[in-house]
């Protein structure tokens, strides 16, 4: 049984006139797409997306797969009941990737009874690794500490921290553990760890939202633009840089703005239908636009997944840029010109990107 609580319907916005007498793609990082506007392009294109992430989801198997499991049932705790369902994205990723592997979740719960010392406990990845949001770390360190004896793997995070004591003292919990093992989303955390958690074994994975690999688009788009931003502390713009941005470039613009959590709230009695149920919801939140604009990573990732022209704002701490870029790598099944991704500095940019893309009608 699903329960939804009502959501606020947005308003789609016919701002006032704007004059735009520019509309040149100028931003420093730009990198516009030069594919011609033909079916030829359109379907090679369209391949290249499907090879690039079912390459992804290669690598990432074949990671994980190197692992010894012994006892085939596993436990997953940590799974994100929020409502920043991209961290859902993640958690629907690694169910997949149990499957490939044969793999059974005995439980999502800690504190439930039976978790034998040769079954090996996995803990949700994301990017709450560090002191920025420091419930994560606690949490598992806690986990460390009641199940000494069993090997726990984390899923890929983005570390982040500022407290310098505070990774000295993370350290030795993690030391601790004979066998706790982390994975990273990005070289930049990456290096961090080795060099910080040295006597804990770090590897490098893509997200685990990229195990999804290609969708199909819930519904054709009704809207020019849709624009997922942040509204919390990883946001690197005020609200009102968005709202000028908006008021420049999008005055005859069909346009909807908003975050994971102005929509309604999904649960379910059976926790592993929750993220496949989350996933369609994301789908039918993003199919709308026919250009997303967004500073949150895995609304780009979704994006990249059902085939959409995004652009893409680095929020604060370039999380971004740097779990798609170690997704990437050097793999030439991702030639990035062909994935429909775009990169601008701030807001007016990528507003007067969006603007570009839809008067050339340059979207495939």
């Amino acid at each position: 049984m699903i329960s939804r609580q009502k959501y606020p319907e947005f308003i789609i916005r016919t701002m006032a006139k704007a004059l735009v007498s520019d509309v040149e793609i100028s931003a420093k990082n730009s990198k516009p797409s030069e594919i011609k506007h033909d079916i030829k392009n359109k379907v090679y294109s369209d391949i290249n997306r499907k090879k690039c992430l079912k390459k992804i989801g290669e690598e990432i198997f074949e990671i994980y797969n190197k692992y010894s499991y012994k006892n085939k049932e596993v436990h997953l705790f940590h799974i994100p009941l929020h409502r920043n369902y991209g961290d859902s994205l993640i958690w629907l990723g690694e169910e997949i990737l149990f499957k490939k592997l044969n793999l059974t979740i005995k439980s999502y719960d800690y504190k439930s009874k039976g978790i034998k010392e040769n079954e090996i406990i996995f803990l949700n990845g994301g990017g709450n690794f560090g002191d920025l949001w420091r419930q994560g770390t606690i949490f598992r360190e806690g986990i460390l500490k009641k199940f000494v004896n069993n090997t726990i793997i984390l899923f890929p995070q983005t570390i982040n921290y500022h407290d310098k004591e505070l990774i000295k003292y993370d350290e030795k919990i993690f030391s601790a553990h004979k066998n706790f093992k982390i994975s990273t989303r990005s070289k930049e955390s990456y290096d961090f760890a080795t060099k910080n958690f040295i006597n804990t074994k770090t590897i490098l994975v893509p997200d685990m939202a990229f195990m999804i690999g290609s969708l199909k688009p819930f519904s054709k788009p009704n809207l020019d633009v849709f624009i997922l931003r942040r509204t919390d502390k990883e946001s690197n713009f005020p609200e009102r840089t968005w709202k000028e941005a908006y008021y420049k470039y999008f005055s005859k613009i069909k346009y909807v703005e908003g975050d994971w959590h102005d929509y309604y709230h999904i649960r379910s009695e059976k926790l592993n239908q929750l993220p496949v149920i989350r996933k369609n919801l994301v789908n039918e939140i993003l199919s709308q636009g026919k250009i997303i604009i967004t500073d949150r990573l895995h609304a780009s990732i979704f994006s990249l997944l059902i085939g959409r022209p995004h652009i893409i704002i680095n929020e604060k701490y370039k999380k971004i840029f740097n779990t798609r870029s170690t997704a990437f790598g050097n793999k030439t099944e991702c030639n990035r010109k062909f994935l429909k991704e775009y990169y601008a500095e701030n807001p007016e940019t990528a507003a007067k990107m969006a603007f570009n893309l839809l008067i050339s009608k340059n979207l495939n």
